[in-house]
């Protein structure tokens, strides 16, 4: 026998069923606000990204514009030059705005004055040299008017100077970046070969490179390449002319390097046992 369904036991049935529709309702927005929190993360990181990148211009109130701005200045301020980088290429990418873009091109030399003297990041101050050299070609007025607004960030020198400067900075740290590649000092692959052309090219024009550093003294590992190129002419090769020629570099640039003594008598001890037809460093 069908049971009759009275008015109220449908009332009754009707509120359960819209009640419990809501629960699912309200657990599936739970759920997608979840989500969407974590998918809204990564969408603003890919959205910042794009917007340092030049790739989007989006539309940034001036107040916007000025918390941007003032992050990369700051980020300057403490040598945290990739932050700075990061936050001024989004006012520079949007429009004209202070002197956003001489601090930004002063950002990217000072970073790569850092890579430039570090053995894991030689390959990539290139890159970044390059980086500045182009915010020039698309913004030299912008940075020019930068640097007149706030003449304190030239501090004593002048935009051209930093500008030869940064032009011969990246030619150099290309052309060591490539011999170190190749250097190998335990090697007998004639590493020497690919190395001591790419260093003669900055010895010529700056002996000094990166003498503060050690580790990485142009001077001193150059003339060490010379050193290792007469070993292998004289010993394996049996080449004294060519050894003899290498080594003589090698003296040529330690003495007026002012190197060590001691590696200045390696190098003495050398050319003498090679004009010998000897080969034995004492």
């Amino acid at each position: 026998m069908r049971r009759k369904i009275t008015p109220g036991t449908a009332l009754l049935l009707s509120s359960s069923a819209v009640m419990a529709f809501l629960l699912i309702l309200g657990g599936l927005g739970a759920y997608s606000a979840g989500f969407n929190k974590q998918d809204g993360i990564s969408t603003q990181h890919a959205l910042d990204t794009a917007i340092a990148l030049g790739k989007i211009t989006p539309t940034i109130t001036d107040s916007a514009l000025e918390v941007f701005y003032q992050r990369g200045v700051a980020a300057y301020n403490s040598k945290d030059y990739p932050t700075a980088i990061t936050q001024l290429n989004t006012v520079v990418n949007y429009r004209p705005y202070k002197d956003a873009a001489a601090v930004l091109f002063l950002s990217y030399k000072e970073q790569g004055d850092i890579q430039s003297t570090q053995q894991s990041t030689l390959n990539i101050a290139p890159i970044t040299y390059n980086s500045a050299l182009d915010l020039v070609k698309k913004r030299q007025p912008e940075i020019e008017q930068g640097f007149q607004r706030t003449p304190a960030l030239l501090k004593n020198t002048t935009f051209p100077t930093l500008l030869t400067d940064l032009k011969n900075s990246q030619v150099w740290s290309d052309l060591y970046a490539k011999g170190n590649t190749a250097a190998n000092f335990n090697s007998n692959s004639d590493w020497w070969n690919t190395v001591i052309p790419e260093w003669e090219q900055i010895y010529q024009q700056n002996p000094g490179y990166l003498s503060n550093v050690p580790s990485l003294a142009l001077n001193q590992r150059l003339a060490d390449s010379y050193k290792t190129r007469a070993l292998d002419l004289c010993r394996v090769k049996g080449d004294y002319a060519g050894a003899l020629s290498s080594v003589n570099r090698g003296l040529e640039i330690s003495i007026k390097s002012k190197l060590p003594a001691a590696k200045q008598a390696v190098l003495q001890n050398l050319y003498y046992f090679i004009t010998q037809n000897q080969c034995q460093v004492g």
